[in-house]
């Protein structure tokens, strides 16, 4: 399957997106921006990676950061916001378990086991123990597949380019 194909069949529907209750409140006018429903190298590679980038930082709004970064960047919306989702109720534990493990790693600070409690006094005492080397492994992360993925899909599309032109001077 062609890559320009693949994303055209995950991508949903222009018309529902517009429709979607995080886009109600953006006028119509920024989501006609060139290249936010276009599937170009540029928007698809940019797309992608600025989701990726959006995934694995540890705040909440993805879905809102990936609207506002593909509107700011004119990269696709939707695949945007579909890789921010990377980053799910299914996967967030594991994701926040191994950036926080390797930016103690990288930071040189001893792993703490952490029992999580729902209370002011752990977010204001122990989140703030392991807050820098959550921030550093998370960032890491998003820098390092961010920018691998938008390279892999620029150098895949190029290929699928190439391959369409060379069938086309054999005909």
């Amino acid at each position: 399957m062609r890559i320009k194909r693949f994303f055209a069949s995950i991508m949903p529907d222009k018309q529902k997106l517009q429709e979607h209750t995080y886009l109600k409140g953006i006028k119509a006018t920024l989501l006609e921006q060139q290249g936010i429903f276009h599937l170009s190298r540029r928007s698809v590679a940019g797309g992608v990676s600025t989701g990726l980038f959006i995934a694995f930082l540890p705040i909440p709004g993805h879905t809102i950061l990936a609207i506002v970064f593909s509107l700011v960047f004119r990269v696709n919306l939707p695949l945007s916001v579909l890789f921010a989702w990377t980053t799910n109720p299914l996967t967030i534990a594991p994701i926040l378990y191994i950036t926080y493990k390797t930016g103690a790693i990288v930071l040189g600070r001893p792993l703490q086991t952490l029992e999580f409690e729902m209370t002011f006094e752990w977010f204001g005492g122990r989140l703030v123990e392991v807050w820098p080397s959550l921030i550093t492994g998370s960032m890491i992360f998003s820098i390092v597949t961010s920018v691998t993925s938008y390279i892999i899909i620029r150098i895949l599309w190029r290929t699928s380019v190439i391959s369409k032109w060379k069938k086309r001077s054999k005909k």
